[in-house]
């Protein structure tokens, strides 16, 4: 049987019949088209591809599902169109050849595409790397989608299956849903190329993408999510008002789209009006009202350009939502920038920040408006002019101004994708130049003092030509896309005006209004259709000035409050380092398991070689970045628990390298204090030293300080800096060198303002010169992250520096800092010393009650005898290897000989009145001669050498002794002193506790020791505090004796269970974080008891892994008041 390729009604002559498209003239032609595309322009991509590509590295190729969806949408494409027709021929009996013709060419097509598909995924041709597919499938795809919604045009064709007649229509349209589906996903997948790798262009600067340098990709991957981003701001969710003129906006949008169709037609309805003719006749009409109407329409719409009214109304009420939307944008910028990490801003160019926070955000309100106004009404007038010449012409006018709109779009997006990149490479210049420009002139003095303006200029003048360079590409590029955009226009414009006056002129089925209608409703669909490639243009400009706002916005903010973080609010003053680690790179370890205490109140030097972490402690503290590894605790709280802000406004700093604003220096002393009164501002001057000199300017307090404070000296700059401090007085003090760039007499009177500021404050200072700690309570010396030395401090003493340690880590002090510590040492204060030094001649008062001689490089005691009535005597870091020449000081009461060189005690037996004693740090070995102080209260032997507790027996009134950071391995021979209540022996090598007969003894400290059991503390009924932190006991028992207990501190042991606490009902204080317990019920039980507890610590235990576990606590112990970090509510 002979198989007719049309049906008989039917022909590839005839496209347009029974109110339809022909499905034969349909399939066959874009068969045809489909079949000749992807042999010709695939063949050529086939052929470059083995020529020149190279396989893709495995791990650039992204692993993705939606791929795998694309590649079985290809192959099943086919398969559901051969399933098609085999049904339809099951159910009509009919087939026919353009049919055939159509299955063989979609299955050539299609398996066509497939093989281009995998060949895109697997290899990469050497040229700029394409964030997407390529030119060829990207067309196929979009062809196969647009011959789907030509279907939509035969809503009412006969020979269509739409009006559901029988079930062979609603099969076919079943189909069809099929195959829309199936068309739909796989163009928006192939826009979006899940399958394709992604290369990056390496740029200098790492840590920022910087997507102008970026060469690759379409500009409009990602165009959705950008546009989402941008969406919100659009809707002023502020204002009802706005909102209103939003929509208002839209609707006088729509207004314009039919006064575009209305206004040809009334042209047309004037010209045959005009040009009417009866019998060969003219009947000639005057049709005001056409005129009036067609007037009226080109004043509300007026002509290309936005003259009219409907579009000035538009712009008009349109300008405060732009200006919403700018500033919305610009303000989440700025605080997004404020949000993001030091580590962030460190590794940043200034000049480039600025260059893209200015471009990204000038280009949001103009593609917006490119957008909403200029894209979307363009789109709609191209398919309201292609619907209207299909049906109120012929089909042959809807497809030429169809094609014609394909072929101008098509050409320019693929041409301006293609000069995408010369459009990048010249903003790469531009930022490269602003760059150089920024930096130089910030850098204004070091360019004069190197004599360096020619070689700036000459670089400046070598990144001005790269720019030019690029920006001719770009600009070259963009005259050859005006003119392929010009034939192509054109090219339709002719074949349009050809038609349809052949149609007047021959067949005469069209008027001559006709004619004019046509023509002027081309030129008018023209107009707009050539300011689209414009606003393409210029929307792919915009996004590519937004590329680097973007990537602003994606940097995620490295340290973030937690979503139950707190308000920090400062108590005692506490600061703590648990094992914290941290590091800047992967590579390199800045701190490396560090511990350390603060104790409330106290002053503590941090000291060590440039790298050594004294910054970055700083840094952690004021939560810049977060531990790797570790807690940081302040008021037993971390930091990490605590809002940022709250936590940093409880601290005050003043750092070595100040900048200020360039604003006035009221407002940059204010800045700690943003309410503060003149009279305030003036008292926080003069305590920093600067009042009489900001007084001596003639604009005074409203002098401008310049870039950067650059119209400042050092030394002022430090002193503002100082000024801003002491007016946000706050709790916590950090001083980073804060002297450093102060005359000798300014830092003394500073050093007085700040010594009152830090009274009873937690004071953390780093140093480089030993001048600036001398007050320090405590220091720890860093050197590669590791703590070389730390001092030990109990509450009772006040321990200053390891100045026998810091010489060999500090660097040598310049001849300004020896002449400096010299005037100090002659008014009492510190001096830097070294051993190769000579000892000061000292002047002595023989009236004096109380000596201060530390710090003077002394190697012998001479002249003593001279002092008669001397209670006090201070020797402090001197050199001394020996105590000698004073046996006839009988009046001195308190004697410090704390950081000398003494192996030896010796020739003491005559201060029968000494009440205190300090001789820590020194090199003492063993405890003697010692027997005649009887009066001797404190005594100080910490950071010593010792090994044994020995000849201490006489010492029946000594009330506090100090043995840390020794060498000792048990707690002996203490049984006569009866008198004592303070007992320190952290940091030594004791194993065990026995039988201690202090029965006075209130305090009891023991930590970083060997323990593993809590025994021999029977007979200490008065002990009120009892600190056993860092040891390794696994239960804690045998207090059933030490009922007056206030504080236990048993953190960081091995304890499993809290068996044996129930007795203690006067505990306040108990700390049990970092244990192992986890057994709630057994926790419970011990606790209840404890009716006049306050502050509980079992965080990092597995029972503080439920979530509940605080609220428990605080349910059964009603008197507390903070459980672990968390304050508990009243």
């Amino acid at each position: 049987m002979m198989i007719s390729f049309c049906p008989a009604n039917a022909s590839l002559s005839q496209p347009w019949i029974n109110h339809g498209l022909s499905p034969c003239f349909v399939d066959f032609f874009f068969s045809c088209f489909e079949f000749a595309f992807i042999t010709f322009f695939g063949g050529v991509q086939l052929y470059y591809f083995r020529k020149y590509a190279s396989r893709t590295a495995r791990n650039l190729i992204p692993k993705s599902r939606l791929y795998q969806v694309q590649l079985w949408l290809a192959v099943l494409f086919p398969i559901v169109e051969g399933i098609r027709q085999g049904l339809m021929y099951y159910l009509k009996g009919e087939y026919y050849g353009y049919e055939l013709v159509y299955l063989l060419a979609v299955a050539y097509a299609w398996y066509w595409s497939v093989h281009l598909l995998r060949l895109e995924r697997c290899y990469m041709l050497p040229t700029v790397p394409v964030k997407g597919h390529g030119l060829v499938l990207l067309l196929f795809w979009t062809t196969v989608f647009v011959k789907e919604n030509l279907t939509f045009l035969n809503l009412k064709g006969l020979h269509w299956w739409f009006l559901l007649r029988d079930e062979v229509d609603r099969a076919q349209f079943g189909f069809f849903v099929v195959r829309y589906t199936f068309t739909f996903l796989v163009f928006v997948l192939g826009i979006k190329a899940p399958g394709v790798s992604n290369v990056p262009v390496d740029v200098e600067s790492e840590p920022l993408h910087d997507s102008d340098a970026d060469s690759g990709g379409s500009t409009f991957a990602d165009a959705w999510r950008k546009i989402c981003i941008l969406l919100p701001f659009l809707w002023p969710k502020k204002s009802r008002i706005l909102q209103i003129t939003v929509v208002v906006c839209f609707f006088i949008l729509f207004l314009g789209r039919a006064a575009n169709v209305l206004m040809p037609i009334f042209y047309k309805l004037i010209v045959d009006s005009l040009s009417k003719q009866v019998d060969g006749r003219p009947d000639l009409s005057f049709r005001y009202d056409y005129i009036l109407g067609y007037v009226g329409l080109k004043f509300l719409q007026g002509s290309v350009g936005g003259i009219g009214f409907f579009s000035n109304i538009r712009s008009f009420l349109w300008i405060p939502i732009q200006q919403y939307t700018a500033r919305e944008v610009q303000v989440q910028l700025f605080e997004h920038l404020h949000n993001l990490s030091l580590r962030w801003h460190l590794g940043r160019k200034t000049g480039e920040v600025l260059r893209v926070m200015d471009r990204g955000t000038q280009s949001i309100t103009s593609l917006l408006s490119y957008i909403l106004f200029n894209i979307i009404p363009t789109v709609l007038d191209i398919i309201i002019a292609v619907v209207y010449f299909a049906t109120a012409f012929n089909v042959w006018f809807g497809l030429l101004v169809f094609s014609t709109m394909a072929v101008y779009l098509g050409v320019t997006i693929a041409v301006t994708e293609w000069r995408t990149k010369y459009r990048r490479f010249m903003n790469t210049a531009d930022n490269d130049a602003r760059a150089k420009a920024v930096d130089s002139v910030l850098n204004f003095e070091t360019v004069k003092y190197h004599s360096a303006e020619v070689y700036e200029v000459n670089r400046y003048r070598k990144a001005i030509l790269d720019f030019q360079s690029e920006e001719w590409k770009s600009n070259a590029s963009l005259n050859l896309l005006n003119t392929v955009q010009n034939i192509t226009i054109n090219a339709g414009l002719l074949g349009g005006s050809l038609l349809c006056a052949y149609m007047v002129a021959y067949e005469r089925t069209f008027t001559v209004g006709d004619y004019v209608l046509f023509s002027s409703y081309i030129v008018q669909l023209y107009q707009p259709l050539n300011w689209f490639g414009t606003y393409y243009r210029m929307i792919q400009q915009s996004f590519i000035d937004m590329e680097n706002m973007f990537d602003l916005l994606k940097e995620k903010q490295e340290v973030i409050d937690s979503p139950d973080a707190v308000e920090f609010k400062p108590r005692a003053g506490r600061i703590d380092f648990s094992n914290v680690s941290f590091s800047y790179v992967p590579e390199k370890k800045v701190l490396k398991e560090i511990s350390f205490s603060v104790p409330p109140g106290t002053t503590f030097a941090l000291v060590g070689p440039s790298g050594s972490g004294k910054t970055t402690v700083i840094r952690l503290l004021f939560r810049f970045y977060d531990v790797k590894g570790g807690a940081i605790q302040i008021d037993g709280v971390d930091v990490r628990s605590v809002t940022q802000a709250s936590l940093r406004e409880a601290i005050g700093i003043v750092p070595q390298d100040t900048v200020l604003f360039n604003d006035s220096l009221r407002y940059n002393i204010k800045y700690g204090k943003f309410d503060a009164s003149y009279e305030e501002l003036v008292e926080a001057a003069k305590a920093a030293d600067i009042h009489d000199r900001i007084l001596t300017f003639p604009d005074g307090y409203d002098t401008v300080v310049g870039e950067r404070g650059l119209k400042l000296s050092g030394g002022e700059k430090q002193r503002v800096a100082i000024a801003r401090m002491v007016l946000k007085n706050p709790k916590f003090i950090f001083l980073d060198e804060a002297t450093s760039s102060l005359d000798t007499r300014s830092e003394r009177n500073i050093q007085t303002a700040l010594a009152r500021l830090c009274q009873n404050r937690t004071t953390l200072i780093v140093a480089h010169r030993l001048s600036t700690i001398i007050h320090a309570d405590q220091i720890l010396v860093l050197k590669d992250g590791e703590i070389l030395f730390l001092s030990f401090l109990c509450p009772e003493m006040s321990d200053a520096a390891a100045f026998n340690i810091v010489p060999q880590v500090m660097p040598a002090p310049t001849s300004e800092d020896d002449a400096s510590a010299g005037d100090n040492a002659r008014n009492g204060d510190a001096v830097d010393a070294s051993e190769e030094g000579e000892a000061e001649e000292i002047v002595l008062d023989p009236e004096a009650t109380c000596v201060d001689l530390n710090h003077r490089r002394l190697k012998t005691l001479e002249g003593m005898d001279a002092l008669t009535k001397v209670e006090n005597l201070s020797l402090r870091w001197n050199l001394l290897k020996k105590i000698e020449n004073i046996s006839s000081l009988t009046t001195l009461r308190e004697l410090e000989l704390y950081d000398n060189q003494l192996t030896k005690i010796e020739n003491l037996e005559t201060l029968v009145n000494l009440e205190v004693l300090d001789l820590g740090f020194n090199r003492l070995k063993v405890i003697e001669n010692l027997g005649s102080l009887t009066k001797l209260k404190r005594l100080y032997l910490c950071a010593n050498r010792i090994e044994k507790i020995e000849n201490l027996e006489s010492l029946s009134n000594l009330e506090l002794l100090e043995l840390g950071d020794n060498r000792i391995r048990k707690l002996e021979n203490l049984d006569g002193l009866v008198m004592l209540t303070q007992l320190y022996v952290g940091k030594n090598k004791i194993t065990k506790l026995e039988n201690l007969g202090l029965e006075k003894l209130t305090i009891l400290s023991i930590q970083s020791n060997r323990l593993r059991k809590v025994e021999g503390l029977e007979r200490l009924r008065n002990l009120e505090q009892l600190y056993l932190s860092h040891n390794g006991i696994e239960v804690i028992e045998n207090l059933e004796e030490n009922l007056n207990l206030s504080t236990l501190d048993v953190a960081n042991n091995l304890l499993t269970s809290l068996k044996n606490v129930s007795h203690l009902t006067k505990l306040e204080e108990f700390w049990c974080n970092d244990n192992q317990i986890s057994d709630w019920n057994e926790v419970e039980q011990e606790l209840k008891s404890m009716t006049q507890i306050a502050t509980v610590y079992l965080e990092r235990n597995p029972i503080a892994n439920d979530p509940a576990y605080r609220r428990k606590l605080a349910m059964i112990l009603p008197s507390l008041k903070q459980i672990d970090a968390t304050m508990c509510k009243p």
